[in-house]
C-alpha cells in the first residue's frame, strides 16, 4: 500500500497544506480512520521536518469504553515516540446546557481543544500560521456531508462540501486524506498491521450523519459502488461552476461598474440582467475590495443589498465593515459609510419610528426610507472589533472575546451600555431592532413584555420609541442601555464571549 501514502504526499503538497518547520496537531479519537493519518503524517513527518503532537479528546459519552480509547491513544503514540495531549470534555453537559445536540456538541468541544493546545504549546494568544490541526476527514465523510448539506438546504457553498484547508474556532484545519475512501484507508491500516478501537456509537442511528453513512449511502453503492466517488466528483464540478460565476461577475465589474471617489455604482439595467448567482458575486467582489475581506459578510447581508434592486430611491441597508448600499435611480451604490451619511438623514432615522418626517422635495413615492434592520452574522466576525454606525451620535462595536477565569469576571462587569454574550447560546444571526412591545425576554425568575419591563422601569413614555433591543433568530438577547436576558448569559463553561458596546453620546457614561 505505497500507493496510499504517495498519494496522500501528493495531495498535501498541491493543497498546501503543511510546510517545512509546521507543528501540526493531528485529532486521534483511535478508530481506523484517526490511526491512518497519525501514521501517515508520523512518516511524512520524519521526511518533511515537521513537528507532530497527537490529540485525543475524551467526550465522556461512553463511560468506560471512552476511558478505555483514551488509554490506548496514549499507548500507541508512546510506543512511537509521538507527543500526545489527552483531554476530557463534558459533552453531555455542554450539550445539555446550550441545547446542542451530542454530535454538535462533540465537534465544537474537539476544535476548540485543537485551538486550546495549539495556544498552549505556542505560549501565545496568538497561533502563529504554522500551526495546523489536522483531521480525518475522508472521501465518503466528505460524500455524507455533501448528502447531509442538502437534505438540510444549502446553496453552492454547502454542495462543495468539505475543504481541504478552512479556518475553524480561530485555528488552521486541514484534511489530508479527502482523497481516499474508507476501504482504502481500512486496509493500509490492516497492513501496518495497527490496532484501531471501533466507537460503538458509529453503529447507531441516532444521529443524521449516522444515518446517510448506514441506510442512504449503502443504497446508493447499490446502486453504484462508485456512489461516493461520484458525489466528490459533482462537489468538484460545483467548485468549477463557481468559479465560472466569479469570472463573469469580475467581466461585468470591469465593464459595468463605475468605481468613483465616493463609491461604486453599479448600473442597475445591466445588472437586472444578470443570472442571480452571478449578482451575489458581484456584490460579494465588491464588498470585498472596499472592506478587504469577507469573513463576517453573510448571506443574509448579500441578500438585502439585492433585495435594494426593486425597491424605491433613498432605500439603503447598512453592512460590516461600516459600508452602506443604496438604491439610487438607475444605480446601485455601496460605499463606505460616511459620519455625514447619518447627520444628513431624517430624524426618523435616529428616532427609529416615531412618526417625525421631514419635508422632501422628491415626491412622495420616491422619499428617503428609513434603513433597514442591522443584520449580522457573528459567525463570520473579525478578529479585530467592527463597529457600525447606530444613529449621528452613537456606534455600536462587536468583538469576540476569549474567555478565561479573569477576563470571565471582567465581562460580568459590564455596564449597561456593555454587555457579553456566550456565543454557544447565540442561535443564527443577530438583528439590532426597534422590538416589538408585546416580544418577551427572559430574565431570572421569569419573563416580560417589553411594555412591562419598560413601564416597571419608568421609562419616560417619549424615550419609549428610541429604544432598540439586539435579538438572535430565537429572543430579544439585550434591551440597549437596560438589562440582557439571562439565556445568554456567559459561564464556567463559556469559550468564547460576543461583547457588545455602545459608544459614544451621553449614553456611553452612564
Amino acid at each position: 500500500m505505497a500507493d496510499i501514502y504517495r498519494t496522500f504526499c501528493d495531495y498535501i503538497t498541491e493543497n498546501q497544506m503543511i510546510q517545512e518547520e509546521d507543528h501540526v496537531i493531528a485529532g486521534v479519537s483511535g478508530g481506523a480512520d484517526s490511526i491512518c493519518l497519525l501514521l501517515l503524517l508520523h512518516q511524512m513527518s520524519e521526511e518533511l521536518r515537521f513537528r507532530l503532537t497527537a490529540v485525543h479528546v475524551n467526550h465522556r459519552i461512553r463511560g468506560g469504553e471512552a476511558d478505555e480509547d483514551e488509554a490506548f491513544v496514549k499507548d500507541f503514540c508512546k510506543e512511537r515516540k509521538i507527543p500526545c495531549v489527552a483531554v476530557k470534555a463534558d459533552v453531555p453537559g455542554y450539550a445539555k446546557e446550550h441545547g446542542l445536540s451530542l454530535e454538535e456538541a462533540g465537534r465544537i468541544a474537539r476544535y476548540q481543544t485543537f485551538y486550546q493546545v495549539a495556544r498552549k504549546l505556542a505560549g501565545s494568544d496568538e497561533i502563529p500560521g504554522t500551526y495546523k490541526a489536522a483531521v480525518a476527514h475522508h472521501r465518503d465523510d466528505n460524500a455524507e456531508t455533501i448528502l447531509l448539506n442538502l437534505v438540510r438546504g444549502t446553496g453552492l457553498k454547502g454542495l462543495q462540501g468539505m475543504q481541504p484547508v478552512a479556518e475553524r474556532f480561530g485555528i488552521t484545519v486541514v484534511r489530508p486524506m479527502l482523497c481516499m475512501g474508507r476501504k482504502e484507508i481500512e486496509a493500509y491500516v490492516r497492513e501496518q498491521k495497527a490496532e484501531f478501537r471501533t466507537d460503538s456509537t458509529n453503529s447507531e442511528d441516532e444521529f443524521s450523519r449516522n444515518k446517510i453513512r448506514l441506510r442512504i449511502i449503502p443504497q446508493l453503492q447499490e446502486i453504484n459502488s462508485k456512489a461516493s466517488e461520484h458525489i466528490n466528483e459533482a462537489a468538484c464540478a460545483i467548485i468549477r461552476a463557481q468559479e465560472f460565476i466569479e469570472r463573469e461577475a469580475r467581466r461585468f465589474i470591469k465593464l459595468m461598474v463605475d468605481e468613483r471617489e465616493d463609491g461604486y455604482y453599479i448600473n442597475l439595467t445591466r445588472f437586472s440582467e444578470l443570472d442571480t448567482a452571478v449578482k451575489e458575486q458581484v456584490v460579494r467582489d465588491i464588498i470585498e475590495e472596499i472592506a478587504g475581506s469577507l469573513k463576517d459578510v453573510g448571506r443574509v447581508h448579500i441578500e438585502s443589498v439585492l433585495g435594494l434592486e426593486y425597491k424605491q430611491t433613498g432605500r439603503r441597508v447598512e453592512l460590516p465593515y461600516r459600508i452602506m448600499a443604496a438604491r439610487s435611480y438607475g444605480n446601485l451604490i455601496l460605499r463606505q459609510i460616511t459620519r455625514e451619511d447619518h447627520m444628513a438623514q431624517d430624524m426618523t432615522d435616529y428616532a427609529r419610528g416615531r412618526g417625525e418626517t421631514r419635508a422632501q422635495e422628491e415626491p412622495e413615492e420616491e422619499q428617503a426610507a428609513e434603513p433597514e434592520e442591522f443584520i449580522i452574522d457573528p459567525t463570520h466576525l473579525p478578529a479585530e472589533p467592527v463597529r457600525f454606525w447606530l444613529n449621528p451620535e452613537q456606534e455600536i462595536e462587536l468583538a469576540l472575546v476569549h474567555v478565561n477565569p479573569v477576563t470571565r469576571q471582567q465581562l460580568i462587569e459590564k455596564n449597561e451600555y456593555t454587555k457579553a454574550f456566550d456565543c454557544a447560546k447565540i442561535k443564527g444571526n443577530l438583528t439590532l431592532r426597534k422590538p416589538d412591545p408585546h416580544e418577551e425576554i427572559q430574565f431570572f425568575g421569569g419573563r416580560k413584555t417589553i411594555r412591562k419591563f419598560l413601564v416597571d422601569e419608568k421609562v419616560p413614555r417619549e424615550e419609549r420609541d428610541r429604544i432598540m433591543v439586539l435579538s438572535d433568530e430565537e429572543n430579544i438577547m439585550w434591551i440597549i442601555g437596560y438589562r440582557m436576558s439571562e439565556l445568554y448569559k456567559i459561564s464556567e463553561m463559556t469559550n468564547q464571549a460576543l461583547q457588545v458596546s455602545i459608544i459614544g453620546g451621553e449614553d456611553e457614561q452612564h
